[in-house]
């Protein structure tokens, strides 16, 4: 009876832990591309130069691993430089979806001029199998015709409450287990949100 009740638990276990939503962010970049031919910008010398600065018909398009993990929550962020969203410039960012077999406007860059900065999309229950499958977005530059240029950084797929990188191109890869690090401090309020850099409150020094 001791052995089966021993392995009643731990089968309960295995599946609580098989169905937990873990907090993860999937960023691509220069140094973490994906597949397919990518255009991130990787450095800050290089954000108004050929090919990473782009024009109306220099369209191109990303894709994300797959997430295993159970999700709960899902966000996509796009870091843009020079997204001047205030003086009419729209840049519009579509996710594939395998229920429609077509591609479905998320919104547009929100941004300024000369500066980089994060959209977010908010992503429905509707996305999670896409998201499981391995997310595809593209964005469409200058919709509207009107002569202007966009460069972007990276992207992020925020699930289940990860934290989200600076905007700004990486000048050398960052691992993976360092944002998670810098995910569960913050989580612990260790980090002031009030500063751009990461600061351990007072009582710590």
């Amino acid at each position: 009876m001791k052995l089966l009740s021993t392995i009643l638990v731990l089968a309960a276990l295995s599946l609580d832990l098989t169905s937990a939503a873990f907090a993860s962010t999937q960023t691509l970049d220069f140094f973490n591309p994906g597949p397919g031919t990518t255009y991130w910008t990787p450095d800050e010398a290089s954000k108004e130069s050929s090919p990473y600065y782009r024009w109306q018909g220099d369209d191109w398009s990303w894709q994300f691993s797959p997430v295993a993990d159970a999700i709960s929550s899902a966000s996509v962020s796009v870091s843009a430089f020079d997204a001047d969203t205030d003086a009419g410039e729209i840049d519009n960012i579509y996710g594939w979806s395998n229920d429609s077999s077509s591609w479905e406007l998320l919104g547009n860059l929100a941004g300024a001029s000369d500066i980089w900065s994060f959209t977010t999309f908010d992503l429905a229950s509707s996305w999670f199998d896409e998201i499981n499958a391995g997310l595809q977005l593209k964005i469409a530059i200058d919709t509207l015709g009107d002569n202007w240029a966009v460069s972007l950084a990276k992207s992020s797929l925020i699930t289940n409450g990860g934290a989200l990188p600076p905007p700004n191109p990486s000048a050398v890869p960052v691992p993976a287990a360092v944002w998670l690090f810098g995910s569960a401090l913050a989580g612990l309020g260790f980090f002031s949100k009030r500063r751009k850099t990461l600061v351990l409150n007072s009582w710590l020094s």
